[in-house]
């Protein structure tokens, strides 16, 4: 017979949530979505930032084209991932900008 050690049963992984708890859940969702549940994301469609951040380095770019990827991101406050994305995007290469 298999016995379940005594630490599984306290991380609560059996413990049955309040009625009150998925009532107010409930609520919650049909006030903020109008439905029971929350609207799933299209997981296709990639999160792109703002345009304020594609200009804003684009903008920095076409002040001084020899400006470094680490320059764009202290200046600008913007991850380094997106600007790199961003700067790709529009024909620039994040190490090399001529």
């Amino acid at each position: 017979m298999c016995e379940w050690p005594e630490d599984s049963m306290s991380k609560g992984s059996h413990r049955r949530v309040s009625d009150r708890k998925i009532s107010k859940n409930v609520i919650d969702n049909i006030r903020t979505y109008g439905s029971f549940t929350k609207p799933k994301r299209n997981k296709n469609e990639p999160v792109r930032g703002k345009a304020i951040n594609v200009n804003e380095v684009l903008a920095t770019v076409n002040g001084n084209p020899h400006v470094s990827t680490v320059t764009i991101i202290g200046a600008t406050n913007i991850f380094a991932a997106s600007v790199r994305r961003i700067l790709k995007e529009n024909g620039y290469h994040d190490y090399k900008m001529v």
